[in-house]
């Protein structure tokens, strides 16, 4: 809290400045990119330093770098501005198709391959920290959201838990299909199964958004 970013013309660190009651503000430098090979001690030097000034345990310096401490999958249901309602068929099969690709993006994190013909056994626990959220403001809008940690526990900043890496690899996925699509070469999609969708996630993409006729 306090902390804020300093305007700086070099491209190689950032500046983050803390005003106290003193002539002399405190100042925290960091690598710009994270490929940097000192970054990780960086990190370490700064998250250390804010727990001296700020006179907290690292582990909660920690907990409240991980952010919002949640993360979310917004989906909207393409429908026709005219329509009001969705056949409930329709609505479940949507719910399942999210579903599919949260636990296929699990098997991708488990062992990456291009299809599955079934899910890997280990794959449904990992849906177990996902939940089915409020609907969102939009017409017909859902949440899944994902806790990334307890407040109590203290993972390694540098090593993000499976479920978040599942999150990424949709997000990551959605870049490269949209990436693809510009570009109509499908093979920048296919190519990068190993760090984002694999064949059942993009079935389960399709099917989110695919309707049968709408009622009048």
């Amino acid at each position: 809290m306090g902390w804020r970013r300093i305007t700086t013309r070099n491209n190689k660190w950032q500046i983050f400045r803390l005003q106290v009651d003193s002539p002399n503000p405190l100042d925290l430098v960091l690598p710009v990119d994270d490929h940097f090979t000192d970054t990780r001690a960086r990190i370490d030097q700064a998250v250390f330093s804010i727990g001296q000034v700020e006179e907290r345990p690292i582990a909660d310096v920690c907990a409240d770098i991980v952010g919002s401490n949640t993360d979310s999958l917004l989906i909207r249901l393409r429908v026709s501005n005219d329509d009001t309602s969705i056949p409930i068929g329709d609505a479940s099969k949507h719910v399942k198709a999210m579903r599919n690709l949260l636990l296929y993006s699990a098997c991708s994190e488990i062992d990456a391959k291009l299809h599955y013909e079934q899910p890997l056994p280990n794959a449904p626990d990992l849906l177990s920290g996902f939940e089915f959220c409020h609907t969102f403001s939009g017409s017909f809008g859902f949440e899944v959201s994902n806790i990334i940690t307890k407040p109590e526990q203290v993972d390694d900043l540098f090593d993000a838990p499976i479920r978040r890496k599942m999150v990424e690899r949709i997000a990551r996925g959605v870049f490269l299909l949209e990436n693809s699509v510009r570009r109509e070469e499908p093979n920048v999609l296919i190519e990068g199964y190993e760090s984002a969708l694999n064949a059942r996630m993009c079935d389960a993409m399709a099917d989110i958004g695919e309707f049968q006729k709408m009622p009048g």
